[in-house]
């Protein structure tokens, strides 16, 4: 059996453990790479990724991230911030995305974070003022 103590009768010191986390909440890594997941999707046109997620963890519809814009986009900025994945969908142009998020419950009135833009304000402002996103809010 081995001894519990270490010379001149102290204890053995206790390991250390991290805090257990919160079992229903995804680890941050985990929402990291979900984050990138949805982002990615979203970049690809890919409903069904989406669906697929959001059915994993109905959460992911408040995420956020920023995404920087091609030198030929003509903006005020070069990387908007805060962009839920509606805003990043309508940023796109996304339509079949922008339709699905809107079905589930996405917000509608949500802002990116440094421009203050709404989906609508997006879509306009990005040359998307023909499509239907505008209609569909």
């Amino acid at each position: 059996m081995a001894d519990s103590t270490q010379g001149d009768n102290q204890p053995a010191a206790l390991e250390s453990y991290p805090p257990a986390e919160n079992l229903n909440q995804p680890a941050a890594e985990d929402q990291r790479s979900e984050r990138e997941k949805i982002k990615q999707a979203i970049i690809d046109d890919r409903v069904e990724d989406l669906e697929n997620l959001l059915l994993a963890n109905s959460s992911l519809l408040e995420v956020r991230f920023d995404h920087t814009l091609d030198e030929e986009d003509e903006y005020l900025f070069d990387t908007i911030e805060g962009l839920s994945p509606l805003l990043f969908a309508t940023l796109l142009g996304r339509l079949k995305i922008v339709g699905f998020l809107l079905s589930n419950e996405a917000d509608a009135l949500a802002k990116t974070k440094n421009c203050e833009r709404t989906i609508i304000e997006l879509a306009f402002a990005c040359g998307n003022k023909d499509q239907s996103v505008t209609r569909n809010s």
